[in-house]
Protein backbone atom coordinates (compact mmCIF):
# COMPACT_ATOMS: atom_id res chain seq x y z
CA UNK A 1 0.00 0.00 0.00
CA UNK A 2 1.44 3.21 -0.94
CA UNK A 3 0.34 6.80 0.80
CA UNK A 4 -1.23 7.86 -2.98
CA UNK A 5 -3.49 4.88 -3.12
CA UNK A 6 -7.13 5.17 -3.76
CA UNK A 7 -9.41 5.08 -0.97
CA UNK A 8 -12.19 2.83 -0.52
CA UNK A 9 -15.22 2.80 2.01
CA UNK A 10 -15.56 -0.35 4.28
CA UNK A 11 -18.68 -1.52 5.21
CA UNK A 12 -19.63 -4.40 7.77
CA UNK A 13 -22.71 -5.35 8.83
CA UNK A 14 -22.76 -7.81 12.05
CA UNK A 15 -25.74 -10.13 13.39
CA UNK A 16 -24.44 -11.23 17.42
CA UNK A 17 -26.70 -14.02 18.73
CA UNK A 18 -25.83 -12.35 22.44
CA UNK A 19 -29.17 -12.76 24.65
CA UNK A 20 -26.65 -9.88 26.50
CA UNK A 21 -26.93 -6.60 25.09
CA UNK A 22 -24.11 -5.01 27.05
CA UNK A 23 -21.49 -8.03 25.39
CA UNK A 24 -23.00 -6.59 21.48
CA UNK A 25 -22.36 -2.58 22.90
CA UNK A 26 -18.92 -3.34 23.39
CA UNK A 27 -18.31 -5.49 20.36
CA UNK A 28 -19.01 -2.09 18.84
CA UNK A 29 -16.85 0.25 21.18
CA UNK A 30 -13.85 -2.17 20.36
CA UNK A 31 -15.04 -1.45 16.63
CA UNK A 32 -15.12 1.87 16.86
CA UNK A 33 -11.88 2.18 18.58
CA UNK A 34 -10.50 0.49 15.71
CA UNK A 35 -11.57 2.74 13.08
CA UNK A 36 -15.43 2.01 12.64
CA UNK A 37 -18.18 4.07 12.44
CA UNK A 38 -21.52 2.65 13.72
CA UNK A 39 -24.46 3.78 10.44
CA UNK A 40 -27.27 1.87 12.47
CA UNK A 41 -28.02 -0.59 16.06
CA UNK A 42 -30.76 -2.78 16.06
CA UNK A 43 -31.25 -4.62 19.88
CA UNK A 44 -33.55 -7.12 20.69
CA UNK A 45 -33.98 -9.85 22.94
CA UNK A 46 -31.70 -12.59 20.84
CA UNK A 47 -30.04 -10.64 18.56
CA UNK A 48 -28.24 -7.29 18.01
CA UNK A 49 -27.19 -5.70 14.70
CA UNK A 50 -25.35 -3.43 13.95
CA UNK A 51 -23.88 -1.53 10.67
CA UNK A 52 -20.61 -0.50 10.46
CA UNK A 53 -18.41 1.58 8.38
CA UNK A 54 -14.82 3.08 7.83
CA UNK A 55 -15.00 6.08 5.03
CA UNK A 56 -11.50 6.70 2.54
CA UNK A 57 -9.54 4.30 3.98
CA UNK A 58 -6.48 4.17 1.64
CA UNK A 59 -5.44 0.47 0.62
CA UNK A 60 -6.42 -2.51 -1.83
CA UNK A 61 -10.23 -4.02 -1.89
CA UNK A 62 -8.40 -7.19 -1.28
CA UNK A 63 -6.40 -5.88 2.01
CA UNK A 64 -8.98 -4.08 3.24
CA UNK A 65 -11.08 -6.92 3.35
CA UNK A 66 -8.85 -9.19 5.09
CA UNK A 67 -8.17 -6.98 7.80
CA UNK A 68 -11.72 -5.83 8.41
CA UNK A 69 -12.42 -9.45 8.50
CA UNK A 70 -9.48 -10.15 11.31
CA UNK A 71 -10.56 -6.67 13.40
CA UNK A 72 -14.13 -7.99 13.55
CA UNK A 73 -13.13 -11.58 14.39
CA UNK A 74 -11.09 -10.21 17.17
CA UNK A 75 -13.56 -8.16 18.77
CA UNK A 76 -16.82 -10.62 18.55
CA UNK A 77 -14.93 -13.82 18.93
CA UNK A 78 -14.11 -13.44 22.83
CA UNK A 79 -17.56 -12.20 23.94
CA UNK A 80 -20.20 -13.68 21.29
CA UNK A 81 -20.39 -17.42 20.55
CA UNK A 82 -22.88 -17.01 17.57
CA UNK A 83 -22.38 -14.54 14.99
CA UNK A 84 -22.41 -13.79 10.84
CA UNK A 85 -21.27 -10.49 9.37
CA UNK A 86 -20.85 -9.51 5.67
CA UNK A 87 -18.11 -7.22 4.71
CA UNK A 88 -18.41 -4.81 1.29
CA UNK A 89 -15.37 -2.92 0.09
CA UNK A 90 -16.40 -0.11 -2.42
CA UNK A 91 -14.14 2.19 -4.05
CA UNK A 92 -11.76 1.56 -7.46
CA UNK A 93 -12.06 -2.06 -6.91
CA UNK A 94 -14.60 -3.84 -4.85
CA UNK A 95 -14.07 -6.88 -2.41
CA UNK A 96 -16.55 -8.80 -0.09
CA UNK A 97 -16.58 -11.43 2.54
CA UNK A 98 -19.14 -13.55 4.93
CA UNK A 99 -18.05 -14.42 8.28
CA UNK A 100 -19.94 -16.60 10.45
CA UNK A 101 -18.49 -17.57 13.96
CA UNK A 102 -16.34 -21.23 13.70
CA UNK A 103 -17.15 -21.22 10.29
CA UNK A 104 -14.32 -20.21 7.11
CA UNK A 105 -14.79 -17.24 5.80
CA UNK A 106 -15.90 -16.50 1.96
CA UNK A 107 -14.06 -14.31 0.16
CA UNK A 108 -14.53 -12.67 -3.33
CA UNK A 109 -14.31 -10.15 -5.53
CA UNK A 110 -16.92 -7.75 -7.27
CA UNK A 111 -16.33 -6.45 -10.91
CA UNK A 112 -17.13 -2.95 -11.32
CA UNK A 113 -19.60 -1.30 -13.95
CA UNK A 114 -16.72 -1.00 -16.32
CA UNK A 115 -14.95 -3.40 -16.12
CA UNK A 116 -12.05 -2.24 -13.78
CA UNK A 117 -12.23 -4.69 -10.28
Amino acid sequence: MTIDSPSCAVECVLVMDCHDVERCREVQRELEVAGFRARSASEGEATCTRALIRDRVPGSADWLRDEACETLEAAVTPRIGQWKAFVSVRGEASAWATLEGGKPTLRGTMPLPDGKG
